[in-house]
């Protein structure tokens, strides 16, 4: 008897499943019969369609920009090919040499550079952060006294650049050579997105560790920021590669 019930429980289970699945399927039926004749293959005609534009859509763009780094890249290496590889920063051996390609007396660097090289933003703000009015740096040139010994004369900031033309020395503060250790790191970080090139011989491990032991030193001395001991060789010129 039990298993009678048990059969019967099974059957109307299992019946009750398949009939559930006739209702869904005559439904389903029903809901087709109700679209006018080509609706579906119409239906699916579109689909097909818009999803061949949207892949279109995503993959062209990308196959032009492909193309496009493709084309430019190529074309990178044929010129390295033909001509050689064109040290950056390059400003020749002198300043007149360095005029003549167009190069620009950068504060920062204290050396010519070409535009390439040069943040304009970070120079500008490099300027103005002097302990002078309006953040501007004092400068000095050398005077020798035969009775007074060596003394310092100001000289006013826009001066600067002829000095660098004629290849005058002219001299800066401590602060001013703490500052341009601190300004030359940050032009090393923002070369990631500001698309200028680093000056070589500021671009070395060396110059970081003279920029540190240069701080270093000040801070263990305590000595006087406006002490003026920093020399900028205006004849000297960086060569480096």
């Amino acid at each position: 008897m039990n298993q009678s019930n048990d059969a019967s429980i099974g059957l109307l289970a299992e019946d009750a499943g398949q009939n559930y699945d006739f209702d869904s399927l005559s439904k389903s039926r029903s809901v087709r019969r109700l679209l006018p004749t080509g609706w579906s293959q119409k239906i699916q005609s579109r689909t097909k369609t818009w999803s061949g534009c949207a892949l279109l859509i995503v993959v062209l763009p990308l196959a032009v920009w492909g193309l496009i780094d493709a084309s430019s890249r190529l074309l990178h290496w044929s010129r390295a090919l033909l001509h050689g590889p064109t040290p950056d920063c390059w400003c020749g051996t002198s300043n007149e040499e360095a005029m003549a390609m167009g190069c620009r007396y950068d504060h920062l660097a204290v050396d010519w550079l070409p535009q390439s090289c040069i943040d304009d933003e970070l120079v500008k703000e490099f300027d103005t952060s002097g302990p002078g009015p309006n953040g501007v740096w004092p400068y000095f040139e050398k005077e020798s006294r035969p009775l007074s010994g060596v003394s310092f004369t100001p000289i006013n900031a826009t001066e600067i650049d002829t000095f660098a033309s004629e290849g005058t020395d002219y001299f800066a503060t401590k602060e001013w050579h703490i500052l341009h250790c601190m300004f030359t790191w940050r032009k090393q970080f923002r070369a990631g997105f500001s698309g200028k090139s680093i000056e070589p011989w500021n671009n070395k491990e060396e110059h970081i560790i003279h920029c540190s032991n240069y701080i270093l030193g000040a801070i263990r001395m305590n000595g006087r920021l406006d002490e003026i001991e920093t020399i900028i060789v205006g004849a000297d010129r960086h060569t480096d590669e």
